[in-house]
Formats: C-alpha cells, sequence, structure tokens
C-alpha cells in the first residue's frame, strides 16, 4: 500500500497546481485512488476504507 499512497515530487507538484487549499485533499485522495482501484470512483466520498480522511494532510506535506 505505501508504493500505492506515496506521492513524490511529481505527483506533489500536479497537486500543487490545483486551485486552493481546500482542492488538494481531494484531488490528492483521487489520485491514490485510482492508482489503486485502477478506476475514478463514480462518488468521490465513496473511499475505500483503508484511506481515512485523517492522513489527507500527511499525504499532500510529506516529503
Amino acid at each position: 500500500m505505501e508504493r500505492v499512497f506515496f506521492l513524490d515530487d511529481e505527483d506533489r507538484a500536479l497537486i500543487a497546481r490545483r486551485r486552493g487549499e481546500h482542492m488538494k485533499p481531494g484531488f490528492s485522495l483521487q489520485m491514490v485512488t485510482v492508482r489503486w482501484l485502477g478506476v475514478f470512483l463514480e462518488d468521490p466520498l465513496d473511499v475505500p476504507v483503508a484511506v481515512h480522511p485523517s492522513s489527507w494532510g500527511s499525504l499532500i506535506r510529506r516529503g
């Protein structure tokens, strides 16, 4: 799971281009979810149980 949920410098640069801070966690979550599942969810709020909202900030600030 760490390989799927790890955000490298290129990922963080892509996330940084989102318009506002409020957009970055959701964009990050969609990015790692599509990597894990191989598809985008119909409902972006229907995230896998293994992805807990409390980890969103660390995904963006990691590194």
